[in-house]
């Protein structure tokens, strides 16, 4: 699960990625909306996004200390940082916020050969 936990400005200014979930790290009540999404699961796969990497990285530890076990930081974030190019710049799959309307995400073959840097975090 790809989680973009950028706000609702930074979504609206640049879109989000084609497959992110849209939950701000800014909003009170964030650990429980994720909780929500994710359900009992504490193994699951997320990754999450940013602008940069830098609010990724804090959050991956965040996420850790709350018992999370497998979990990502996109650290090229959407606009890129010194690990890469970043999202946009890849040219990876995006969307409009809020949400998609006709035409609005691109699910390209040129997209799939394309990656972005992720850094696994150790987790207790």
């Amino acid at each position: 699960m790809l989680i973009d936990i950028r706000s609702p400005k930074e979504w609206r200014k640049t879109g989000i990625g084609a497959y992110a979930v849209p939950l701000s790290m800014h909003e009170p009540g964030f650990m429980d909306a994720l909780a929500r999404r994710v359900g009992k699961n504490h193994s699951r796969q997320i990754a999450l996004i940013c602008a940069r990497g830098r609010r990724s990285r804090l959050m991956t530890l965040r996420l850790a200390a709350a018992g999370y076990r497998d979990v990502y930081d996109v650290s090229e974030g959407m606009l890129g940082s010194s690990a890469g190019p970043g999202w946009i710049a890849q040219g990876l799959a995006m969307k409009r916020y809020p949400g998609p309307t006709r035409n609005q995400i691109s699910n390209s073959n040129e997209h799939k050969s394309k990656t972005v840097t992720l850094t696994k975090r150790k987790m207790p």
